[in-house]
């Protein structure tokens, strides 16, 4: 019996161990189907994601070279002579501008440095302005000269700047017709200011806030200044016109010089003072013009005399006139002047009192005989109530001697 149990005993034991291992490897079987099952998800899940990568990456390589291709022809169809170099200088990218401008095959440009390519005594400048380019990461425009194959050089605009990936760009705009128009601008201007300096009038120009934007020679000499330096971008109102004659302030808004831009008007004046730079005054007559750009006022003209000559002879003819008058009015005798149309323009006060009229009624008037007066009367309609030649009878019969001057 106990042989049998324990016969029983290990009969189960082996029962329990071979279930136990049944069961292991169904267990087993079980992780190995769920593992490979993972294991075919995650290949398939990688085939799609490498599938999906490609495709990502064969689109990114379309739009990269859909991108280099615009960004060529933009280059190539630039306007502008485009270079692209290392950031010693090596030339890696020309466009065709580059090839026709400077007269180079494409192949010995690419074996060349853009400092080769400009005056040798510029040089070391321009490595200056390369280094300060990718040191400073900044874009800068310059004006330069390229040297041609033919050794021309040619006058250029510059505007260099820093890529994302550590090459200089730079475009280069063929100048030579701005540099024309400039020198022909230069010259116009040059001729304008020697005529400006050979008139004897002075002249200045302000804009519409009245700052001077160029004088002459002659303005400088009447007024005492000694380089159009000291006028040039000033308030001329403020410097030269500033008060009247006797000294009492004259704002701006009532001078005429003024007033020519403000209401877009010519103006004149000839009993004004200008101010010279050690503060005494010039007495001058002055013309302000306009200045239009387009239909709009822009500024004025002015243009000015020295009258101080003149002025001081009107005064001394005034004083000659006054003093002849005065010797004239106290002279006992008759005395008259005419024009040649017969008109009385003046006369004493003894010629008044002989013909027993005021002075003011006797100036201006003609006085004729009857066929004279009837003459005229019918010719121009006008009457006359003296007669000349009864009046000279009567001066002869007083014993006075009449004489025509």
């Amino acid at each position: 019996m106990s042989f049998n149990w324990d016969y029983q005993l290990v009969a189960l034991s082996i029962l329990i161990a071979v279930i136990g291992s049944l069961i292991a490897q169904v267990i087993a079987r079980r992780k190995v189907s769920k593992n490979e099952s993972k294991l075919t998800a995650l290949e398939n899940a990688n085939r799609e994601l490498l599938a999906s990568t490609e495709r990502e990456t064969q689109v990114m390589i379309t739009a990269l070279r859909e991108s280099e291709e615009r960004l060529r022809m933009t280059l190539q169809n630039a306007p502008d002579a485009v270079f692209i170099t290392e950031q010693d200088g090596r030339i890696v990218y020309v466009n065709d501008n580059v090839v026709n401008l400077l007269g180079y095959e494409r192949p010995d440009l690419y074996k060349m440095t853009v400092y080769e390519l400009v005056p040798e005594d510029w040089r070391e400048r321009y490595r200056e302005v390369g280094q300060h380019i990718v040191s400073d990461q900044v874009r800068h425009v310059m004006e330069i000269r390229l040297i041609a194959r033919d050794g021309k050089l040619i006058p250029m605009e510059l505007n260099a700047a820093l890529l994302p990936n550590g090459r200089v760009y730079g475009s280069c705009r063929d100048i030579r017709d701005r540099k024309s128009a400039e020198r022909a601008l230069h010259d116009s201007r040059k001729q304008l200011q020697m005529f400006m300096d050979s008139i004897a009038e002075g002249m200045y120009g302000v804009d519409t806030e009245g700052r001077c934007t160029f004088v002459n020679t002659a303005l400088l000499r009447i007024l005492g200044y000694e380089k159009e330096e000291d006028l040039l971008g000033k308030n001329m109102h403020e410097i030269i016109h500033y008060a009247h004659a006797d000294g009492s302030p004259y704002p701006s808004r009532d001078c005429l010089a003024y007033q020519a831009y403000i209401r877009d008007e010519a103006t004149h004046s000839d009993d004004e003072v200008f101010w010279r730079k050690d503060g005494t005054p010039v007495a001058v007559e002055y013309w302000s013009q306009p200045m239009h750009k387009g239909n709009q006022a822009v500024g004025a003209v002015v243009t000015f005399l020295d009258i101080s000559e003149r002025k001081q002879g009107e005064v001394a003819l005034q004083e000659s006139v006054s003093f002849s008058d005065s010797l004239l009015q106290t002279m006992p005798v008759p005395v008259f002047h005419k024009d040649t149309e017969g008109r009385y323009t003046g006369c004493n006060t003894a010629f008044a009192e002989f013909i027993g009229k005021d002075k003011a009624d006797i100036i201006l008037c003609i006085y004729a005989g009857d066929i004279e007066r009837r003459k005229i009367r019918a010719d121009f309609g006008i009457t006359y109530d003296v007669d000349a030649l009864k009046l000279i009878d009567d001066l002869k019969e007083r014993g006075l001697t009449v004489k025509a001057v």
